[in-house]
């Protein structure tokens, strides 16, 4: 299996037809959910087989966006992105939990495949 089929389902954001108009705006705006997915994928593949946190993956992918021309992304869009990857296997729990700089206690994660 290649990159581009790993990364690719769904290609396009949707709205419901019931969400408000700023949703179906927003959905509009994204042309590919697998660039965006791909390019967490990339920057939590950095940290190998240690792992790194969601916020570590947000502090990160905001470092580097553009020397990587990664597409901009909010913390809670990267998070949603990982949950994707996680879903799809690409992405798996090292079991190690570290401190946010909130105090609380967070999952490293890290790529299956990289």
């Amino acid at each position: 299996m290649t990159d581009a089929t790993l990364f690719d389902q769904p290609t396009t954001a949707a709205a419901r037809i019931t969400d408000p108009l700023t949703s179906h705006l927003a959905a509009a705006t994204i042309e590919s959910l697998s660039a965006n997915r791909y390019a967490v994928w990339q920057a939590l593949n950095m940290y190998g087989a240690r792992g790194a946190t969601d916020e570590q993956i947000a502090v990160l992918y905001e470092q580097q966006l553009e020397r990587h021309g990664w597409p901009q992304q909010s913390p809670s869009g990267l998070r949603t992105r990982r949950k994707e990857l996680f879903d799809r296997r690409l992405v798996a729990d090292t079991g190690l939990r570290e401190r946010m700089t909130t105090g609380r206690w967070a999952n490293k994660w890290r790529t299956v495949n990289g």
